[in-house]
């Protein structure tokens, strides 16, 4: 994914929080209330839409929660006509 600037800066405020420009917002499809990622790297803050994934594959679609494991519906299957 290609990194361009939009030419807005923002403040944070006294608690940290940063308000998304709304063109950012749109063009990601972020909805209020959306869930996003925070992480890391050296210097940066990378955000993205939060997605559950399966522990087993890493698929993020049809994703189960079972117990504190996510496990896709395949993945499901598969330990199922295993055991």
């Amino acid at each position: 994914m290609a990194r361009r600037s939009i030419g807005v800066v923002r403040k944070t405020d006294s608690l940290g929080r940063v308000v998304l420009p709304k063109e950012i917002r749109d063009s990601l499809d972020i909805k209020k209330d959306d869930r996003l990622e925070i992480f890391t790297d050296e210097d940066r803050v990378i955000l993205r839409k939060y997605a559950p994934y399966c522990s087993a594959c890493g698929k993020s679609y049809e994703v189960t929660q079972i117990g504190s494991i996510k496990l896709c519906e395949e993945c499901i299957h598969a330990i199922k006509t295993r055991f």
